[in-house]
């Protein structure tokens, strides 16, 4: 193995590694912005949840309620949020290939 061919591979790693910190940081991030939108959407909700107990509801009723409620945003959100990579992702893709950085391997948006 060649002294270039191995400070490639130690650049590639300390690259990856970066890169997977950023990923981290941003998944930590994105978890409180969610928990916390999720807790100010109850707090506002509190009056609604005491009239649905007044009526009858019972505590496993609401649970089940706001678990239905947080797993059909946390679809739409996530559903949303994948096609908005995908498009901004073919969109910086297509915005490489006209400044000529190099070559383009993914797959997804190669012209036919």
């Amino acid at each position: 193995m060649t002294e270039a061919t191995r400070q490639s591979k130690t650049l590639y790693g300390v690259v990856l590694i970066a890169a997977m910190s950023f990923v981290l940081i941003a998944l930590a991030v994105a978890r409180m912005v969610v928990s916390n939108t999720f807790s100010v959407m109850l707090a506002q909700r509190t009056r609604q949840l005491a009239l649905l107990r007044c009526v009858g509801a019972d505590r496993a009723q609401i649970r089940r309620l706001i678990a239905r409620q947080g797993l059909l945003l946390g679809i739409g959100a996530s559903a949303t949020g994948v096609l908005a990579g995908l498009g901004l992702g073919a969109a910086a893709t297509a915005l490489a290939r006209g400044a000529d950085l190099g070559p383009c391997t993914w797959t997804c948006c190669r012209p036919p």
